[in-house]
Order: C-alpha cells, then sequence, then structure tokens
C-alpha cells in the first residue's frame, strides 16, 4: 500500500459515522443528478456502493478507536451504542 492510500485509510478510521455520512454526501453532490451518480456506480465493484462501503468504515473506525482495549471494555462500548445498559453480551458472537 503506497503512503498516500495508507494516509487516506488512517483518515477514514478516525471518521465518526456522521462525518461518514457527510461524505457520502458531498461525494453524491459531486454529481449533476442522483441518476448519474448512480449511472457511475453501476459501474463500479459492489464494495464502492454506499450500503457497503459506509458500514465498512464504521467498523474499521470502531475497531480503530477499540485497538488494545480489553473484552469488557469492547462489549461496554458496544452496549453503550446500542443505548443499552446491561451488562448481558449473550447476544454477541464471541
Amino acid at each position: 500500500m503506497r503512503d498516500d492510500e495508507r494516509r487516506l485509510k488512517k483518515l477514514h478510521t478516525e471518521l465518526e459515522p456522521r462525518e461518514i455520512f457527510l461524505l457520502w454526501l458531498n461525494e453524491v453532490q459531486e454529481f449533476p443528478s442522483m441518476e448519474d451518480y448512480v449511472r457511475r456506480l453501476m459501474k463500479q465493484p459492489d464494495s464502492s456502493y454506499p450500503l457497503v462501503k459506509m458500514p465498512q468504515m464504521v467498523k474499521d473506525a470502531a475497531e480503530e478507536a477499540l485497538k488494545g482495549r480489553s473484552r469488557e471494555e469492547i462489549f461496554a462500548a458496544i452496549r453503550r451504542g446500542r443505548g443499552t445498559s446491561s451488562s448481558s453480551t449473550s447476544c454477541i458472537r464471541r
């Protein structure tokens, strides 16, 4: 991976979900119409589709933010993200 690609990936892993959405919105607004944007997307690999790319960016950012944390800290962060305070993690695969 080249240095500029590495820097871009690092930047994307530092974004919050709202910022990822705004990045996508900015991308869409570069086109004259939504139809033009979709036509361009249809020529791209599936990985470039917003419903594939954006969740992956959020996942990558979350993993980077939690790197080096204990398992319990990670589960606590997941519960906070879900808006739950229960200590149960039974719905999370281990």
